[in-house]
């Protein structure tokens, strides 16, 4: 969809949105070629080390036109526009889940008791430039805290923020773009009314609180409560701001000067918000929900409302 996998996508979402919103009016086509080496380690029941190689060329494609300039990246080269790099990253992530439970069935792992306070995915990645033909040389630094718990009375509650800072300059790929949906189908980790890259990054911040009510109206409403239909609502916020730097290293035209598809970023110290409600463990697997944008209503193209069509499959 023209932009990188971040940690959130790799620690807690799937693929299964990806595939519908691949369909949607703003996507930006390119042939990306990766090669992912990890290799994982758990020292105890709380403690998982992870490492990682990412190796990867990008190619815009099709009516995405975007160039970046390498008197920024690359200042001791010839200057000139780009619309293609390599990039390869070395990194870890330490995962921190007490008295979590899993299970392991070959290369999979499977969660069968949730951790008893909030999980902690710290990650690092380095740029390596030059090796295998990398352009880049940066540092990324991560963390994502994330728990399910129990409200009591109001049932439970998923929540998690998701922040980092990225040192050096990089083309807007490889930059946090915040997720945008553009399709129907819901996606925890996804802004639901948010256009695709409406906000680009290098210092961020995303949050989400999802309140599952289970059965505190639909039991006590004749006949649906043998449906066991649950009520929930979500709030979902961005944020982050984009050095000057980075900036200048995204063209505004490319090598042949045609105008490159544009990039936004936040206005004003003024986070992202929308919030969603609906009802789930419809036939025990699909939710309907609505959703608001709250503001940054102004922008291109905004939606301000919609509807957002779950699934959540288990086996």
């Amino acid at each position: 969809m023209g932009i990188t996998n971040s940690p959130i996508s790799y620690a807690l979402a799937g693929g299964f949105f990806q595939f519908f919103n691949f369909f949607s009016s703003n996507i930006r086509l390119n042939r990306t070629e990766e090669i992912n080496l990890s290799f994982t380690q758990t020292f105890s029941s709380n403690w998982t080390l992870k490492f990682l190689f990412d190796h990867c060329t990008f190619k815009p494609l099709g009516d995405f036109t975007f160039a970046y300039s390498t008197s920024i990246t690359n200042p001791g080269e010839t200057p000139m526009l780009k619309s293609i790099f390599t990039n390869s990253q070395i990194g870890f992530e330490a995962r921190w889940a007490y008295k979590e439970i899993m299970i392991s069935r070959g290369h999979d792992r499977f969660r069968v008791e949730q951790s008893k306070l909030p999980v902690l995915i710290f990650s690092y990645q380095r740029g390596l430039k030059d090796l295998g033909g990398s352009d880049f040389e940066y540092d990324k630094l991560n963390l994502i805290v994330s728990h399910h718990m129990n409200t009591s009375w109001a049932g439970t509650a998923d929540w998690y923020v998701y922040t980092g800072k990225i040192f050096g300059p990089l083309p807007y790929p490889l930059l946090d773009v915040a997720r945008g949906n553009e399709s129907m189908i819901y996606s925890d980790y996804n802004y639901s009314l948010m256009n695709n890259y409406e906000f680009i990054s290098d210092v961020f911040i995303h949050s989400s609180y999802t309140q599952h009510f289970e059965g505190v109206l639909f039991n006590h409403i004749p006949l649906k409560n043998k449906l066991k239909l649950r009520n929930f609502a979500v709030l979902k916020a961005a944020y982050g701001t984009i050095s000057n730097t980075n900036l200048r290293v995204n063209s505004i035209v490319d090598s042949e000067g045609n105008r490159t598809s544009p990039i936004y970023n936040f206005r004003n110290y003024e986070p992202y918000f929308e919030l969603g409600y609906g009802i789930e463990n419809i036939f025990k697997i699909a939710s309907i929900g609505m959703v608001h944008r709250l503001n940054y209503l102004n922008l291109p193209n905004t939606r301000k409302i919609g509807i957002n069509l779950g699934l959540n499959l288990q086996f």
